[in-house]
């Protein structure tokens, strides 16, 4: 190589290797920024995502209540046999008989539990709520003078199809509950590992 070359890459490689620290300093200040910002963007993230992961916990604890509240009405709604052959018939004359307090009961609840609740648990519970109404004043009609033997069977097929229908809307209502908080849980043998 001629001595010019050589003196011009010596040249370059001075200036290269002079400006070194400078440019090592650069690159190293432009990565811990990078870093940092990735790293708070990150902590962002997880702290959002905890902050979730909290909300969705309370939301199913609350509906984990709501399912127990509401299955401890619908069992109370189920009469207690008092003589081995009693039939369905005589299950829900019982269960007219507390219509007013099924009533109560159910409208305590939904004061409670109405936004945590699935919209199609609400629906089923405010039917129910109407069925018990008009159950409540089925029940406090009394057979006095006038009324036909045809007109106390209708009378009679009206209040049973009302009950019928109060016990299978609440019953819906508890199902339909259950499959949604079983839905935030997965399935036992997922979680047990069997």
């Amino acid at each position: 190589m001629c001595t010019e070359t050589m003196s011009f890459l010596m040249g370059v490689s001075g200036i290269l290797l002079g400006g070194l620290p400078l440019t090592a300093v650069i690159i190293f200040l432009v990565k811990k920024t990078t870093e940092n910002a990735i790293k708070h963007t990150f902590d962002q993230h997880i702290e959002k995502l905890k902050s979730s992961l909290k909300k969705s916990e309370t939301f199913f604890s609350l509906q984990l209540e709501a399912l127990t509240k509401l299955r401890r009405i619908f069992r109370h709604l189920l009469p207690k046999q008092s003589h081995p052959d009693e039939d369905i018939g005589d299950a829900y004359e019982y269960m007219s008989s507390f219509f007013s307090s099924h009533l109560d009961d159910l409208d305590e609840f939904l004061c409670k539990y109405q936004d945590i609740l699935p919209n199609r648990v609400v629906v089923k519970l405010e039917e129910a709520i109407s069925l018990a109404t008009e159950g409540s004043f089925q029940a406090d009609e009394h057979f006095s003078g006038g009324f036909t033997l045809e007109e106390k069977r209708k009378f009679l097929a009206k209040r049973w199809e009302t009950q019928k229908t109060f016990y299978q809307a609440i019953k819906t209502a508890v199902s339909t509950l259950q499959s949604e908080v079983k839905s935030q849980i997965g399935s036992r043998d997922k979680a047990t590992g069997v």
